[in-house]
């Protein structure tokens, strides 16, 4: 059954010149198994402490003998007896665990207590959060302050995150964010990738955006989930600094595709609803959908919206011509924008101005009504509405003509991802129509539409390509 090896023997003795087994037997020759077992525990019994100690840690951890709990039980507390803060530790978790004897809380604290006093660091934390969380024993915020303190003034970054917690709190101690900042740091820097994202939070509420950003990259850098999706709402919203749409993005979906539902909602919204990302509703829909099953309130709602923007596109995709703002309308046309603001839009032939006029005077009561219906519908958020009313207003047709208003309607149904409307907003860029003239944003939208599909997007793009 024993067959010690040298690489064991090293591990259970020592070489300080006490009454050992391989000084019996001489430092060349390996000794029969039973052999060593035996001096062993001869040595162990008339009290060689290190001998006790390989005998606990061979019955404990099986190293050739077949594990025996109660006999490593038994060993470890001979040596712990002795002030060995290792012994002390293992024979505290044998009560704790009710390994080799059965379980004693009372005792497994007694002898917790007496290693961490000798400061064996992982101990002394080990007690603060059993004081801390009541784990198994009764909440005692003041020695849990204590063995953290202790920890921590050691150098355990866990201990110096949980105090900086404490005093950030106000948990079981009076708030003291000067405390609660020195012990963030403490562990800040050492890297710790939490200390950093509370030391950032701390840095935040105290308006230290420099050092609070400085804080959320360095964590998220890391990787720390938290601090990846706090930058990236931070990014979308311009906060601690300029807006950075895709920076936003890319943190968003690293946490998103972690299953955050706050970060797969933000990504939806940015794939949505962004003016420096390009609109991607079919991304927005998979985001919107993740976020909805998790149970995201505002997620059903956006969902059939943007289903109902795709549904919008494909359906008039065939049909769109571009609106060439400069031409006059058909009667028919206006007739159509009034009358069904809310069914898809419908795109015509270019009118004659006198035929426009004798109907508008014929019918004056009536477009009146529909143009006040037409108004409310869109300022309610009608992609389709804002689109018709737009047209409207660059035509001058029952309204003034206002270029101005024309785009940023034709703007905000283009953001909801209407392939037409981002066309028309593709040209009124690239002509300097209600906006002064920007090619990057013409090619943006008509890019946009295209990517939908869109082929009148697609010759918008070919056409404004050819100017680049």
């Amino acid at each position: 059954m024993l067959s010690l090896n040298v690489g064991a023997l090293q591990f259970l003795q020592p070489t300080d010149g006490q009454n050992t087994v391989k000084q019996k037997l001489g430092r060349s020759e390996q000794p029969p198994p039973t052999q060593i077992l035996t001096q062993l525990n001869k040595d162990a019994k008339s009290g060689n402490v290190r001998a006790q100690l390989s005998l606990a840690k061979m019955y404990h951890h099986g190293i050739n003998v077949a594990k025996d709990m109660k006999l490593a039980f038994y060993w470890y507390f001979q040596v712990a007896e002795s002030g060995y803060s290792t012994a002390q530790f293992n024979l505290a978790e044998f009560y704790y665990n009710g390994i080799g004897t059965e379980k004693n809380l009372k005792q497994a604290v007694f002898w917790y207590s007496r290693a961490a006093q000798q400061d064996f660091i992982e101990v002394q934390y080990k007690l603060a959060t059993m004081y801390h969380f009541g784990k198994e024993i009764e909440v005692d915020y003041v020695k849990a302050r204590y063995w953290y303190t202790k920890a921590a003034k050691l150098g355990f970054v866990p201990a110096q995150l949980a105090l900086g917690k404490l005093y950030d709190k106000g948990e079981g101690v009076a708030k003291d964010l000067t405390e609660a900042q020195h012990w963030y740091e403490a562990a800040a820097v050492q890297s710790n990738a939490e200390a950093q994202y509370y030391l950032a939070l701390l840095f935040e509420r105290q308006e230290k955006f420099v050092q609070a950003l400085l804080m959320y990259q360095q964590s998220a850098e890391q990787k720390f989930t938290k601090a990846q999706l706090r930058l990236a709402k931070l990014y979308y919203q311009g906060r601690l600094s300029e807006k950075d749409d895709i920076e936003a993005l890319k943190l968003a979906l690293i946490v998103a595709e972690k299953g955050n539902v706050e970060a797969q909602f933000l990504a939806a919204s940015i794939y949505h609803y962004s003016t420096q990302v390009e609109q991607d509703l079919e991304q927005a829909r998979y985001w919107y959908d993740k976020a909805f099953k998790q149970g995201h309130t505002s997620a059903e709602s956006l969902l059939r919206q943007v289903d109902a923007n795709i549904a919008d596109n494909k359906n008039t995709e065939d049909d769109y011509q571009t609106v060439e703002i400069s031409e006059k309308p058909s009667v028919k046309l206006i007739e159509n924008l009034l009358s069904k603001p809310l069914e898809k839009p419908i795109i015509t032939t270019i009118p004659n101005v006198k035929e426009i006029k004798r109907s508008l005077l014929d019918n004056t009561e009536a477009l009146d009504k529909n143009i006040k219906a037409l108004t409310l519908s869109a300022e309610q958020g009608n992609p389709t509405a804002q689109h018709n009313l737009s047209i409207l207003f660059s035509i001058g047709a029952l309204v003034p003509k206002n270029d101005t208003k024309a785009f940023t309607l034709m703007q905000k149904s283009a953001r909801q991802g209407v392939a037409r409307s981002q066309n028309s907003l593709a040209m009124m860029y690239f002509k300097g129509i209600g906006v002064k003239a920007n090619y990057q944003s013409a090619y943006f939208w008509a890019a946009s539409s295209a990517k939908q599909g869109n082929q009148e997007g697609k010759k918008i793009l070919s056409y404004i390509s050819k100017y680049k």
